[in-house]
């Protein structure tokens, strides 16, 4: 009997050494991201925390971003599929349909960000163009922007972990993700119905 627990403890380490990791340990965007985002306002300090799923496929240049309350209640999907973007907001049953990723995309993060930038955040972040003035130490990315008077950090250190922060006047947006799937599936990407919803083309 005491032969076999330290064969046993062994066993145990080893599966847990092969069972864990959920990542590939390389900076992609490819994958399923979950986590939480934090909006705040600066000037009463209130806190909102809402769950992200976040579905992300740069080579194939598509992106969904599935935002849901406590209990999962469903509050926006975003689906982007190349040129085409389109926004559900469930709570309101307003559905958003757009050539304009950039446009669509502000309303559901709050700040003037296109989407495709996204693909470097949760990858390798690159140069966002523009105005934009960036510092990359290799751990954390810091960049602004004067014309949208936006400051945005991301914290990439580990391959498979995200911490984006963007700061603009007296709003916060905080997202911590963690990649639990490194493959998407082409599903993730099909348009919801929107016979429950208004739909408005921008």
């Amino acid at each position: 009997m005491t032969r076999f627990i330290p064969i046993l403890i062994v066993g145990l380490f080893f599966v847990g050494c092969v069972t864990t990791p959920k990542g590939t340990g390389i900076k992609t965007d490819t994958g399923v991201w979950q986590g939480k985002a934090q909006m705040i306002n600066l000037k009463t300090n209130s806190k909102k925390w809402v769950y992200v799923t976040w579905a992300s496929d740069s080579s194939h240049d598509r992106m969904r971003v599935d935002v849901r309350a406590l209990m999962d209640v469903p509050i926006a999907t975003f689906i982007k599929r190349n040129s085409d973007n389109q926004l559900w907001l469930h709570t309101e049953g307003k559905h958003y349909q757009s050539d304009d990723g950039q446009e669509l995309f502000s309303k559901l993060v709050r700040f003037p960000l296109n989407p495709d930038q996204f693909f470097g955040f949760l990858g390798k972040p690159g140069e966002l163009g523009g105005d934009w003035t960036c510092n990359d130490n290799k751990q954390q990315y810091d960049c602004y922007s004067p014309t949208h008077k936006v400051h945005l950090t991301i914290d990439h250190e580990e391959a498979d972990r995200r911490k984006i922060a963007l700061k603009k006047d007296s709003k916060a947006l905080k997202i911590r993700l963690i990649r639990a799937k490194v493959q998407v599936e082409d599903r993730l990407f099909d348009p919801l119905p929107t016979s429950q919803y208004k739909t408005f083309k921008l």
